[in-house]
């Protein structure tokens, strides 16, 4: 027993070059696990990434909000700041119905669709108005209250039936204006707004059907009284072409011409008998 004992130990001895090998090794392990660590911790805590399309808003715990934005892409933060994205890209809401009136007194409920965006140079003034508030947020709340009020304004410049009908390109014109106008200061830009006319009811239908019918009896009436007029015109035209060829026929029938048109249809007999006196025309008698 004692011999094996003394190979097993010959075979293995202590701190031999093996035992260092595996030492060497668990330590470079070691310290590759620390060095990822490490850099998740950076990565995690000390770089930020801007997403396309977006801002970083940077929050110092010394300075507030700062002016100057992140673009997209990667950046290196302290750890005393704090990034906030903004979208810059278009944006795209609609709202069902905002209620306004028309100037005749009418309530309705108009469907609205805005396209806007934030202006990348003043992301940062958005977030000192609004804090830290997403955008479905600013969307749901600010946006949406702005708009009703700019609609109304409009609405309230037309009647129900001029809502409905050809007045629709001028509200949504006065709209985007006026919605445009309140929001640029702040920084967001109104790209395009689409106005739909609401849903009417059966009083407010009927009103419709009756101006349409009235519309169109008037144009059917108009457009008779032009056809006429023109065809009067015609007459009258066609009747001064006939006077005045009348009036340059009897002014070049001479009676050289008489004679001659006579002549031409003398079928060769004498004598002829003209007119119903029984006045005989000898064409063989020479003008005196």
């Amino acid at each position: 027993m004692k011999k094996v004992k003394e190979v097993n130990e010959a075979r293995s001895p202590k701190g031999g070059k093996g035992s260092s090998s595996t030492k060497l090794i668990g330590k470079l392990i070691g310290s590759a696990i620390v060095l990822v660590v490490a850099i998740g911790l950076f990565l995690t805590f000390f770089v930020t990434k801007i997403d396309n399309g977006n801002v970083g808003v940077v929050y110092k715990i010394s300075g507030g909000v700062q002016d100057e934005m992140l673009a997209q892409g990667w950046h290196i933060i302290l750890p005393t700041e704090r990034v906030i994205e903004y979208p810059v890209r278009t944006q795209t809401v609609s709202y069902d119905g905002l209620a306004v009136a028309t100037v005749d007194g009418k309530a309705l409920s108009m469907p609205v669709s805005l396209n806007y965006h934030v202006d990348p140079e003043k992301a940062s003034a958005v977030y000192k108005k609004f804090g830290n508030v997403s955008i479905e947020d600013l969307q749901a709340g600010y946006i949406q209250s702005r708009s009703q009020d700019a609609l109304r304004q409009v609405v309230s410049q037309y009647t129900v039936i001029e809502t409905f009908g050809e007045k629709t390109g001028e509200i949504k014109n006065g709209t985007l204006e006026r919605l445009a106008a309140d929001l640029e200061n702040i920084g967001i830009i109104i790209e395009d707004v689409i106005v739909n006319p609401p849903q009417p009811d059966e009083e407010t239908q009927k009103a419709i059907d009756e101006r349409v019918k009235a519309t169109q009896n008037l144009e059917r009436t108009k457009t008779d009284k032009e056809i006429a007029k023109q065809e009067a015109e015609r007459k009258v035209i066609e009747a001064e072409g006939e006077k005045k060829a009348n009036e340059i026929r009897s002014k070049s029938l001479t009676p050289e011409i008489i004679q001659e048109k006579l002549i031409e249809k003398w079928d060769g007999k004498q004598p002829i008998t003209i007119g119903g006196d029984g006045v005989i025309v000898d064409f063989k008698q020479t003008e005196e």
